[in-house]
Order: structure tokens, then sequence, then C-alpha cells
């Protein structure tokens, strides 16, 4: 099986890898449990154990409110899985879905036979998907936020304005006589 751990580098993930080793020392120093001992030497992207990012999860869940469980089976609607189902569902919108497939690690019996994909295939067909399966734009996030926050200094500015025209110290001296006298 041809392992995919990382097709295209992003900044983060560069910034990731720098600061990954110390962050395994943490972990490691934290947790202080066995079965969770991340070795330096680990070459994936992201090594943590399943349970680890499970547990992660739910403690997200937990602190956003999102942690609804199933009635009927008592498992978590938002689970690891979903993050699965996302990826295939939308990455298909884009990609053909054998080129889908190989990039979640599913083999089909004829895979080896038919599937004749390069990593830069794979890379090529990730860096045209990955709009559909990026879930905060950034720049977009940023640049809405931004306008808004430009509209509101606007009206405050206007708010401002108006507020000193009316309030000059001659007419705060002015009501203030009015109302000792009164």
């Amino acid at each position: 099986m041809l392992e995919l751990y990382l097709l295209v580098m992003r900044r983060e993930s560069i910034e990731w890898l720098e600061q990954k080793d110390r962050y395994i020392e943490y972990v490691n120093t934290v947790t202080n449990l066995p079965h969770r001992v991340i070795t330096q030497n680990d070459n994936r992207l992201f090594p943590f154990s399943a349970q680890a990012v499970r547990d992660t999860l739910v403690r997200i869940l937990k602190r956003t409110g999102l942690d609804e469980k199933d009635k009927r089976t008592g498992r978590y609607l938002i689970h690891l899985h979903s993050f699965r189902k996302f990826f295939k569902s939308k990455m298909s919108l884009s990609c053909p879905v054998p080129i889908v497939e190989k990039l979640m690690g599913h083999e089909g019996y004829l895979s080896s036979a038919y599937d004749r994909y390069s990593v830069e295939d794979l890379a090529k067909h990730y860096k045209e998907g990955m709009e559909q399966v990026t879930v905060f734009s950034t720049v977009l996030d940023q640049s809405e936020e931004l306008e808004k926050l430009k509209e509101q200094i606007e009206q405050q500015k206007e708010q401002i304005e108006e507020l000193e025209k009316h309030n000059t110290p001659e007419s705060l001296y002015k009501r203030i006589k009015e109302w000792s006298e009164g």
C-alpha cells in the first residue's frame, strides 16, 4: 500500500513539523502513560494514537456543547468517521472517485492492477479538490470580518461626529446652567 502521509505541504504543515519534536516531548511528559508514548522517529505528520484523537474530539465536543449522542446506540453523533465521510463526499465533487478512494487509503481487490496513480497525480488531484474539504478559509473569513469591522468603525465615527456637533463645551455649559437653575 502506498502510504500518503503528506501530499501537499502548506505553511501550517511546515510550521507544525518545526514544532513537532517539542510537542512530542511535552505530550509524553504530561500524559506519562506508557500506551500513549510517541517516539521522535515517528514519521507520520501527526503521530497520535487513534485513542488520543478520540479523547481529544470528545473533549472538544463537550466544551462546545456538541456532544449529542444517538438515543438508540449511545454513540456520539459527531465521531471520527464523520470526518472521513465529509472528506469523501466533498472531495468526490471535484476528483474522480478512484482518486478519492486512494487518498482515503481504501484498497479494492483490483487496486494494484488498475490504480496506477503516482504520488504526483494524487497530489495534483488533492490540490484541485482541497477547497472542497476546507472548512475554514482564513483569508475569506478574515476579509469578511475586516469589512464588518470597517463598517462598524465608520458608524461609530459618524456617531461621534454627531455627538460632537450637539455637545460643544458651550452647549454643555448651557445645559448644566439650565439644569442647576431649573
